[in-house]
């Protein structure tokens, strides 16, 4: 055993020390720090443990990917020994078990894929894959049977049966003519009371409205820009107005850094009931797009207050930043992408890299990059997750990390269309020995 063997066995074992000691809450980021830094860690001796944390988990998925349960478990279990609060690494693991157990039929595989399932829900509640896990789970598990209650359903079937034999015995003994009456043609069919019609309750949707939308062209402000929208629905309450709005804005012509847009109402009367402006593009926090480029939105409205019967609606550009685009701009380069299972039919996607910046410190660097996210399927994507997958010199795995390309709170990215990604992320791997990076997808809808 080496050196850096020793040091992640003692983390490892400290680790589980504390868990079995601690009585309330989940152990936090922090505490696993300090668990080192108590252990008398260096920085360096940390790196090494994430490395050893990250490769493990990434080996665990290729194993995963292509089926090997055993290696799978092995590696994801070291994952969960030296993070126990990564969600990720819980989930992976419950897969791993549940895959393993489906195909050797083994009940205890079953019962701790459950088990990390659930601890994964702990630390992240929204993560659909775990809770479908779950519910699978559940679904699959039969309920148990105590003895008590064998003894009473043995009871009771013996007593079906006794009863049945008994009545059959009994109409055989004592067989009695039936007389039959039968009705003359003319006698009309016995009648019904009148009874109320049955109706079936279905959600209320007669007060949620599709309402017509377009984009006007005040004063020029909306040169060169083509609307692509997704919803426009509003629905009437007693003493509430809900209006949501979701699309995507396509620049055609100009190079645009800031724009914020105007949504009216317009009732019946041709007169606007309601009105609110809102910012799809900061001038400061968001990445200026180019032609081609599509920006998304997604708005939701509100106000207490009677609501009319609308008619129309509005949208208009009420401050925007334009420049007329370079005469031609150099190709970004493609980064590679990797699936974590096979790609669905009809869904791809491309990425490129439009901006990068590394800035380097002694052990770690930033790494800010600006990503073009391209739907070159057939189908809208409306969800789309990554790995981020730095590689030093020698290909070797040494960080991941997830970021989300199109999330189901935004507008679908429909195809063809191409929309901008901002990631910033520290690296805990010298500048120095820093290859590239690729991103694996481990969630497409």
């Amino acid at each position: 055993m080496n050196d850096f063997d020793q040091i992640l066995q003692n983390y490892v074992t400290q680790l589980l020390k504390i868990q079995q000691e601690r009585t309330e809450g989940l152990l936090r980021n922090d505490d696993l720090k300090n668990i080192a830094e108590n252990l008398g860690l260096s920085e360096q001796d940390w790196v090494y443990i994430q490395n050893t944390f990250e490769a493990s988990l990434a080996r665990g998925k290729s194993y995963i990917q292509y089926k090997s349960w055993d290696n799978a478990v092995k590696e994801l279990q070291l994952a969960v020994k030296i993070n126990p609060i990564h969600a990720q690494a819980l989930y992976y693991l419950a897969l791993a078990y549940w895959q393993r157990g489906r195909k050797f039929n083994r009940k205890q595989d079953l019962q701790l894929s459950e088990q990390h399932a659930r601890r994964c829900v702990q630390i992240d509640y929204q993560h659909e894959a775990a809770l479908k896990l779950i519910s699978h789970l559940e679904k699959q598990t039969p309920p148990k049977t105590g003895k008590r209650s064998m003894i009473l359903i043995s009871l009771l079937v013996f007593t079906v049966v006794a009863t049945s034999a008994y009545v059959i015995w009994d109409m055989s003994r004592d067989k009695r003519a039936v007389n039959t009456i039968t009705l003359p043609d003319n006698t009309p069919p016995p009648k019904t009371p009148n009874k109320p019609p049955i109706i079936v309750k279905t959600p209320d949707d007669r007060n949620i409205f599709d309402l017509p939308i377009q984009l006007t062209n005040q004063n020029d402000n909306g040169t060169g820009l083509s609307l692509d929208m997704e919803s426009s629905l509003y629905r009437r309450g007693d003493y509430e107005l809900f209006y949501q709005l979701r699309g995507s804005l396509k620049s055609k012509i100009f190079e645009i850094s800031q724009l914020t847009l105007r949504i009216k109402l317009i009732d019946k009367n041709g007169e606007v009931k309601f009105e609110k402006d809102f910012e799809v593009l900061n001038l400061d926090k968001d990445v200026p797009i180019r032609p081609n480029d599509f920006i998304p939105f997604s708005k939701t409205f509100t106000q207490k207050t009677f609501p009319p019967h609308f008619k129309e609606a509005f949208l208009s550009v009420v401050k925007i930043s334009k420049t007329s685009p370079e005469a031609k701009y150099d190709p970004s380069p493609l980064v590679p992408v990797q699936w974590e299972q096979s790609p669905p039919v009809d869904i791809n996607v491309e990425v490129r890299q439009r901006e990068e910046t590394i800035i380097p410190t002694s052990q770690k660097f930033s790494h800010d990059m600006v990503l073009e996210v391209k739907n070159t399927g057939l189908e809208p994507i409306k969800s789309l997750k990554v790995d981020v997958r730095w590689f030093n010199e020698k290909d070797k795995l040494v960080y991941n990390e997830e970021l989300t390309l199109v999330s189901t709170s935004e507008a679908m990215l429909k195809p063809q269309q191409t929309r901008l990604k901002r990631g910033s992320f520290i690296v805990n791997l010298k500048k120095a020995s820093y290859k590239d990076f690729d991103l694996t997808i481990v969630e497409i809808k």
